[in-house]
C-alpha cells in the first residue's frame, strides 16, 4: 500500500500511530519524500504534537525520550515475563523462526554470532531444526515439557543453589523482603491457566514450524481445548536432574542481563555444531509471528496472559485478567477524549501554518500537555543539524539524487567520481553491503544491474512499484 507512488502525491502527513517503530517508519518515509510531517500522540492525560518541516526543522527521529518506567507487582511479573528468554512471546514465537532462517539462509551465519550468545544461539537451532516437530501431536509434547521446564524445573534449579534457608555472603538470609522463594508447579490439565498455555503454545509452535497455515483460532477451537489439555497431562516428563555450576545473577540493582551457563557449556556448543545439517539440503523456513495484541482470534494474548500468571502464581502475587494481560502486554493506558479533543485542535493549528506562504522556523510550535497538573507547553522545534560537504552546508533533508535509470555498479562508481570527485569505498543499502573494495568478489559486480544486485544481496524482494534504492557511500575525496 505504501509505494513510492502512495507518497509522491501526499501533501503532508498528519500521523496518530500507537508505537514507535511506526512513528520512525513514516519519519524515515517524509524525510526521503521531503513531506511535512505532524507527529501526535496521547497517553492518559499526557498528549504531544511536535511539527517537522522540510528544510526547516529536524525530524522526528533526530531525538528520542526516555524509556518509560517498568511498572510493578503484577505489572513488574509480566514485564519480567516478556523479557525473559526463556517464556517469552518474542523469544518462542518471533526470534527463534528468525534465527533459524537466518542460519538456513546465510552460509556464515554461526560465525558472526558473538562467544557469548553461541550456546543460546545453537540451543534454538536444536530446537527448531534438530528436535523440529513435525505434526500436531508433536507439538503438544513440546508445549508440556516448555511448561515442566519454565514451572517446575526452573524453580527447582533456583531452589537448589538457593534453599529456603539460603544464608548470603552479608549473613542474612537470601529469601526475605521482596525476593520470595517460588512454588514448584504441577501441571494439572483441569487448570484453567495450565490448559491455555500449552493450547496456545501448541498452535503458536504449529504455525512457526509451518504444520498449520494459520495462527488464528480454528472453527472447532473450543472442542480441542480439552482434549489438547488431556493429551499434555499424558506427555512422559523426564525426570529432572539439578545443574552444577550454573550462574545466576542475584544482584536486584544490576542492570547488566547475564547469560546463564554452566561448566560444560564448550562441550555442549560442540555437540550441537557437530549434528547441524548442511543447509543447502534444508528447504524448511519457519514462520516469524508478528505480535498482534488487537487480534482476540490469535493465540498470543492467551499464551502472554497465562504464562504470567502462572509465574504470578508461583511466587504469590495476585494473578491479572485477560484485559489486564493485554493493556500491560501493549503498554496501553485507557485513552481519554478530553486529551484527543485537545491534542487534535493543536495538530488543526499546526496544517493550518503548512500551507500558509512566508512561514519561518518560529511561527511552528511544538506542544506538550498534562491535563492532570495542568501544564501547557510550547516551543520552537529545532532546527536540523547543519554538517558540511566541500564546502557547502547540508542537513538530513539534503541528498544527491541520480536519475539515470537503471545504472549497473561500475556505472554509478563512475558517476561518483566524474561528477562528485569521489572514489567509493564502501556502498550500502539499507543492512546490505553492495560493494566493498576489500571484497575479492568486486570485479565480478561491477557489470550487474543495481536492480538485481541489491535484492540478491539483501535478500529482499523489491517491490515493483519501487523506483528508488537509498544508497549511502563511503568515499574519498579525490579533489
Amino acid at each position: 500500500v505504501f509505494h513510492d507512488d502512495f507518497w509522491e502525491k501526499l501533501d503532508g502527513v498528519a500521523n496518530a500511530v500507537d508505537n514507535i517503530e511506526a512513528r520512525l517508519y513514516i519519519d524515515r518515509r517524509c524525510v526521503f519524500f521531503r513531506k511535512p510531517l505532524i507527529d501526535s500522540g496521547t497517553l492518559g492525560s499526557k498528549g504531544n504534537v511536535q511539527v517537522v518541516v522540510p528544510h526547516t526543522t529536524e525530524s522526528y527521529g533526530s531525538s528520542s525520550d526516555p524509556p518509560p518506567k517498568e511498572a510493578h507487582n503484577a505489572s513488574c511479573i509480566l514485564s519480567q515475563a516478556l523479557s525473559n528468554r526463556e517464556h517469552c512471546f518474542e523469544g518462542y514465537f518471533v526470534k527463534h523462526p528468525e534465527v533459524t532462517n537466518a542460519f538456513l539462509e546465510q552460509s556464515d551465519y554461526l560465525t558472526s554470532v558473538s562467544q557469548n550468545l553461541k550456546l543460546p544461539t545453537l540451543e534454538i537451532l536444536e530446537s527448531c531444526i534438530l528436535e523440529r516437530q513435525h505434526d500436531f501431536k508433536e507439538c503438544i509434547v513440546w508445549a508440556r515439557l516448555e511448561f515442566e521446564k519454565l514451572f517446575n524445573w526452573k524453580h527447582k534449579q533456583l531452589l537448589y543453589n538457593f534453599p529456603v534457608d539460603f544464608i548470603d555472603s552479608r549473613g542474612a538470609p537470601f529469601w526475605s523482603g521482596s525476593k520470595r522463594p517460588p512454588k514448584i508447579v504441577e501441571f494439572d490439565a483441569k487448570n484453567q491457566l495450565h490448559a491455555k498455555f500449552v493450547v496456545s503454545a501448541t498452535f503458536l509452535r504449529a504455525f512457526t514450524l509451518n504444520i498449520i497455515d494459520s495462527e488464528h483460532k480454528p472453527s472447532e477451537f473450543n472442542s480441542q481445548i480439552h482434549a489438547i489439555a488431556e493429551a499434555a497431562s499424558q506427555v512422559r516428563i523426564p525426570q529432572w536432574k539439578p545443574k552444577d555450576g550454573i550462574k545466576i545473577e542475584t544482584d536486584e540493582k544490576s542492570n547488566t542481563k547475564v547469560v546463564q551457563y554452566s561448566n560444560d557449556d564448550d562441550e555442549r556448543i560442540a555437540r550441537i555444531e557437530a549434528k547441524l545439517p548442511k543447509t543447502e539440503r534444508i528447504t524448511f523456513r519457519a514462520n516469524p509471528v508478528k505480535f498482534e495484541k488487537d487480534d482476540d482470534t490469535n493465540f498470543h494474548i492467551d499464551f502472554i496472559h497465562a504464562a504470567s500468571n502462572i509465574r504470578a502464581n508461583a511466587y504469590g502475587i495476585k494473578p491479572v485478567t485477560q484485559l489486564q494481560s493485554k493493556l500491560i502486554a501493549g503498554r496501553i493506558m485507557p485513552a481519554m477524549i478530553t486529551t484527543t479533543a485537545l491534542v487534535t485542535g493543536l495538530v488543526c493549528l499546526e496544517i493550518y501554518k503548512l500551507f500558509q506562504t512566508g512561514k519561518t522556523l518560529s511561527s511552528f510550535k511544538n506542544s506538550f500537555v498534562n491535563l492532570t497538573l495542568p501544564l501547557f507547553q510550547q516551543s520552537e522545534p529545532l532546527p536540523p543539524q547543519k554538517l558540511m560537504f566541500r564546502d557547502s552546508e547540508f542537513t538530513l533533508w539534503d541528498r544527491i539524487d541520480i536519475k539515470k535509470g537503471d545504472i549497473t555498479l561500475k556505472e554509478f562508481l563512475v558517476h561518483l567520481k566524474e561528477n562528485f570527485q569521489m572514489d567509493a569505498q564502501i556502498i550500502g543499502v539499507g543492512t546490505a553491503m553492495i560493494y566493498s573494495i576489500f571484497d575479492k568478489r568486486a570485479s565480478q559486480k561491477l557489470p550487474r544491474k543495481l536492480s538485481k544486485l541489491v535484492p540478491e544481496i539483501s535478500k529482499i524482494t523489491i517491490p515493483e512499484n519501487q523506483r528508488y534504492f537509498n544508497v549511502e557511500v563511503t568515499a574519498e575525496n579525490t579533489l
